[in-house]
C-alpha cells in the first residue's frame, strides 16, 4: 500500500507550520494524526466496509497507554556524600509536596530502600526520629542537621501529617525525554513501602518537568 502524496505533502506543511521551536512531542503530534487517518482509510479500503476502522482506535489506545506508562516511569539516581543509588521512580500527580523554605519539589522514598545512601550518623538520627518523633543525635553536627527538614502534608484520614526530609546533593532523572540533573533535591523519608503497580518505587513529584 503506497502512501498518497497528499499525506506526505500535509506532513511537510505541518512541519513548516510547527517549526523546531516547540517540544518534540508537540512537533510529532500532527504526523501521528496523519498516519492514524491514513490507517483508517487503508483499513476501510482493505475490508471494503466501515468495519475496517475498528482495529485502528484499539491499536491507538494500546499505543497511547504504553506511551503514558513510559512517561510516568522515571529512573532516578540520588547522590549524597559520595554515595549513589538508582531508584525506580513513578511520577504521581497526587504528590504536590513542596519544601517550605526553598520551595523545591519533594520526592518520597521508603527509608529502608534508601538508608544505604546515608552515613551512619544520619541513619541514627533518622531512626531515632522514627522512634521518638524528635530529631536529635549527638553524632550529627549542627551543619549536618541543617540538611534535614520537616514537611507537612495532608491525606485521607490524616489532616495534619509530618514527614522528615533530607536534602540530597543532587539527583539525575532518566526518562523518555532524556536526562536531567537537579542540585540539592529534597527527599521525604517514610517507613512505609511505596508499592505502585506491583513494585516498590520512589514517588516523584507530579510537578516535575523533564
Amino acid at each position: 500500500m503506497r502512501i498518497p502524496c497528499s499525506v506526505l505533502t500535509a506532513g511537510f506543511m505541518c512541519s513548516l507550520a510547527y517549526g523546531s521551536s516547540i517540544r518534540k512531542k508537540e512537533r510529532t503530534l500532527p504526523f501521528i494524526l496523519l498516519f492514524i487517518a491514513f490507517g483508517v482509510e487503508g483499513s476501510m479500503r482493505f475490508t471494503g466496509s466501515l468495519w475496517g476502522i475498528f482495529p485502528v482506535p484499539i491499536i491507538c489506545f494500546l499505543i497511547g497507554r504504553e506511551r503514558k506508562k513510559q512517561e510516568l516511569e522515571i529512573g532516578v539516581v540520588l547522590y549524597f556524600k559520595g554515595r549513589q543509588k538508582k531508584f525506580n521512580g513513578f511520577r504521581d500527580s497526587g504528590n504536590r509536596l513542596m519544601e517550605p523554605i526553598t520551595g523545591k519539589k519533594v520526592h518520597i522514598i521508603c527509608y529502608e530502600e534508601g538508608k544505604e545512601l546515608l552515613p551512619k550518623c544520619y541513619r541514627e538520627a533518622v531512626e531515632n526520629y522514627f522512634e521518638t518523633g524528635i530529631l536529635n543525635s549527638t553524632k550529627v553536627s549542627e551543619l549536618q542537621m541543617y540538611e534535614f527538614t520537616f514537611l507537612s502534608y495532608h491525606s485521607i484520614g490524616k489532616e495534619n501529617g509530618q514527614l522528615l526530609g533530607i536534602r540530597m546533593d543532587s539527583a539525575e532523572y532518566i526518562s523518555t525525554a532524556g536526562r536531567k540533573t537537579e542540585e540539592r533535591v529534597v527527599i521525604a523519608l517514610t517507613r512505609e513501602k511505596l508499592f505502585v503497580r506491583g513494585r516498590d518505587r520512589m514517588i516523584v513529584n507530579g510537578r516535575l518537568e523533564l
